[in-house]
C-alpha cells in the first residue's frame, strides 16, 4: 500500500505559504492584526493650502483666490507642493514648523508654483504646520481637508 504523507509546518511570520492566521489561537490572531494594522504606514498624505484668514466654512473661489495642494510621501521622505493662482514672477518658500524645505522657487508667468523638497518625516508629524511664504509675509496655510463652495441657486 503506497501512502502520501505531507507534514506542514506552522509559519513563524503570518501570511507566508498562503496562511494568514489560521494556525494562531483567537487572542494571538487578534494581537497580530492589531500589530499589523498600528504598524502599516501611509504611504502619502494630502492636504490643501489656502491664505491664513481662511476659514474651514468660508465660500472659496479656486479660480482666483491663491490655493495649493500639498503631498507627503513617507517612504521617499519628499514633499510636493502644487500652487494656483499666487502672484506672478515671485519668491516662495516652504516651511514646516519654521523651518524651511528645499529652497526658493520662482513662481511661473500665470502664478503657478512646484516645489519638490527632501523632507525627514517627524514621527509626530502635523499637517497644519505647513506654510507657504513670499520674504517675511505667509501666503498659505495648510488644511486637512479642502474648503468646499456654497451651492449656487440658480
Amino acid at each position: 500500500m503506497l501512502s502520501t504523507a505531507a507534514l506542514a509546518t506552522k509559519p513563524e511570520i503570518p501570511g507566508v505559504n498562503g496562511k494568514a492566521y489560521g494556525h494562531m489561537s483567537k487572542e494571538g490572531r487578534m494581537a497580530a492584526i492589531l500589530a499589523a494594522k498600528n504598524a502599516k504606514v501611509r504611504s502619502v498624505t494630502k492636504s490643501y493650502m489656502y491664505p491664513d484668514a481662511t476659514g474651514t466654512d468660508t465660500r472659496y473661489d479656486y479660480d482666483e483666490d491663491a490655493w495649493g495642494k500639498l503631498l507627503v510621501k513617507y517612504k521617499k521622505d519628499m514633499v510636493k507642493f502644487h500652487g494656483h493662482n499666487l502672484e506672478a514672477n515671485k519668491e516662495y518658500e516652504l516651511f514646516y514648523d519654521g523651518k524651511s524645505i528645499g529652497e526658493k522657487t520662482m513662481s511661473n508667468d500665470e502664478g503657478n508654483l512646484r516645489i519638490n523638497a527632501s523632507f525627514d518625516i517627524p514621527e509626530d508629524y502635523d499637517r497644519s504646520k505647513f506654510v507657504l511664504k513670499q520674504g517675511d509675509s505667509t501666503k498659505l496655510v495648510s488644511r486637512v481637508v479642502r474648503l468646499r463652495g456654497e451651492e449656487s441657486e440658480d
